[in-house]
């Protein structure tokens, strides 16, 4: 598939931005907070990708390489002046109902079944965590998105970010640390 991409094949290009758009969005939803600028910015992410396919060489798998693409990109995004931040938890959906109980990979995180009060307290806890990532330095949000929320390993997010390990140990820990501390109310 790849072969067929770097020769420049858009139909074949299509067949893996089907297979990891909803990824991409999802991260990218995680990190600038807003729907509109996430699929922005994951389209982005798959243009990039297609013009540098070239570039590719191999040494990760092609999803690793365009997921570090697209956080590069929210990243940076986040930067900017110019995207609200509006954090989300559920995959992101800032406000919308289609993907609120699911976390960014399709499973569900709460139970259809549980009472309505335990409905709303969940979906409060998750406007409180949401609210506290949004205070997080960049880089410590990004570390906290990408293993607690994505559940991707120390050496993925090492290979996504382009720190070494032990950074992402450190950021984590800092990360987490910070977040409790917001949630405690003792900072922000």
């Amino acid at each position: 598939m790849l072969v067929r991409c770097r020769s420049g094949d858009a139909t074949a290009f299509g067949v893996l931005v089907r297979a990891y758009q909803d990824r991409i969005l999802n991260v990218c939803w995680r990190l600038c907070g807003r729907r509109e600028d996430a699929e922005d910015l994951a389209q982005e992410a798959f243009v990039r990708a297609f013009q540098q396919i070239h570039r590719f060489e191999g040494k990760s798998q092609f999803y690793t390489w365009v997921y570090r693409i697209a956080v590069n990109l929210a990243l940076t995004a986040r930067r900017r002046p110019t995207i609200a931040r509006t954090a989300s938890l559920d995959g992101g959906r800032d406000g919308h109902r289609e993907n609120r109980d699911r976390d960014g990979r399709g499973r569900s995180i709460a139970s259809t079944d549980r009472a309505p009060i335990d409905a709303a307290a969940a979906n409060e806890s998750q406007e409180l965590i949401a609210a506290a990532l949004e205070k997080l330095e960049a880089d410590h949000r990004a570390v906290v998105v990408l293993r607690d929320l994505d559940g991707l390993d120390y050496d993925e997010i090492a290979e996504i970010l382009d720190i070494p390990r032990g950074t992402v140990k450190s950021r984590l820990h800092r990360g987490r640390a910070a977040l409790r501390d917001l949630l405690a109310g003792r900072s922000g």
